[in-house]
């Protein structure tokens, strides 16, 4: 459930899933699928515990003690994925409870093995919890929050299919994962709505540039699942593999979408997208000097399961 999904008419959070409920059922339960355990879980407290106004991110006590009880009847060995709206990390307890993020991983520490998904945010974040966060393994606990099927809220301009294309405020196009399980081990899939499953990058730079200037030039390279520990490369005509940097910034192509909007001087179709948010999974470098022709060059990127994804794009440079 999720915070578009509550009443807001209520004076208690144990109501506000009421509408939800009657429609499709409980927003806290678990399951079992093969080795591994499933919690499912409304972490949304409304009306804001602290402020009585809003809603506040978080776990109520009578959850948290259903959880302890829960896992008790796992075996620890198990791989355990849970699942819920709002992301557990925020740089302020404003966002998200903290006493409720503790008191569940410390439920979880006997765990090895565990997944968080979320979601609310409209663009796509690794997140890694240690020690320094509560998280009492050696092992982080990894929070995949996920890109969304309606991307930036259905906004922009139309796509090949005739609909807004959406791409969040991150740069990640608007999608869905699948989630892969094997014993207690895990790995995901995130598809691109529209795209062949093998798009997983998407490359932003010149297309035609003069000889003289090519070196002024930034390749942008957007890893949708990557993680700033994950290896991007580059390479030139099927030459020497090089490292990009990694950069915390504000993705380029989803700003040219956006000016497009801001700088028009004639109605654009569509609803302009919202203001773009800095990117946990770009990379960038200058390209080296070129001859006049035209030039491959390839991208790769190597994911935290060590799975290899390829992208390339043709650069003409001319003499001017």
């Amino acid at each position: 459930m999720g915070n578009h999904d509550m009443n807001y008419d209520v004076t208690t959070d144990s109501l506000s899933d009421e509408s939800f409920e009657a429609a499709f059922g409980p927003n806290n339960y678990s399951f079992n699928y093969g080795n591994a355990h499933f919690i499912v879980l409304d972490d949304i407290l409304y009306p804001n515990p602290r402020t009585g106004k809003g809603y506040l991110g978080g776990f109520r006590k009578d959850q948290l003690d259903w959880i302890e009880n829960d896992l008790k009847l796992v075996p620890k060995d198990r791989l355990i994925v849970l699942a819920f709206h709002i992301p557990l990390y925020h740089e302020n307890s404003n966002v998200f409870r903290t006493e409720d993020r503790q008191r569940l991983f410390d439920l979880l520490q006997p765990y090895p093995n565990t997944l968080s998904l979320s979601a609310h945010t409209h663009y796509q974040t690794q997140l890694f919890y240690k020690a320094e966060d509560g998280w009492k393994q050696s092992k982080p606990h990894h929070e995949y929050n996920v890109g969304t099927t309606s991307g930036d809220w259905y906004s922009g301009t139309l796509n090949k299919q005739g609909v807004p294309s959406s791409t969040m405020r991150d740069g990640t196009p608007k999608g869905y994962m699948f989630l892969n399980i094997k014993g207690n081990q895990y790995s995901f899939d995130y598809k691109v709505a529209g795209e062949q499953p093998d798009y997983q990058i998407r490359l932003f730079g010149t297309g035609v540039v003069a000889k003289k200037y090519v070196s002024r030039h930034p390749l942008y390279a957007n890893f949708f699942i990557g993680t700033k520990d994950d290896l991007v490369e580059y390479r030139v005509n099927g030459g020497e593999w090089k490292a990009m940097k990694y950069t915390t910034d504000i993705d380029p192509h989803y700003t040219a979408n956006l000016y497009q909007y801001d700088g028009a001087t004639s109605l654009q179709e569509g609803r302009r997208p919202s203001d773009p948010v800095k990117s946990s999974h770009l990379w960038r470098v200058n390209l080296p000097k070129l001859d006049v022709g035209n030039h491959t060059v390839e991208v790769r990127a190597t994911d935290m399961f060590g799975r290899k994804h390829l992208q390339q794009k043709t650069i003409q440079v001319v003499e001017k």
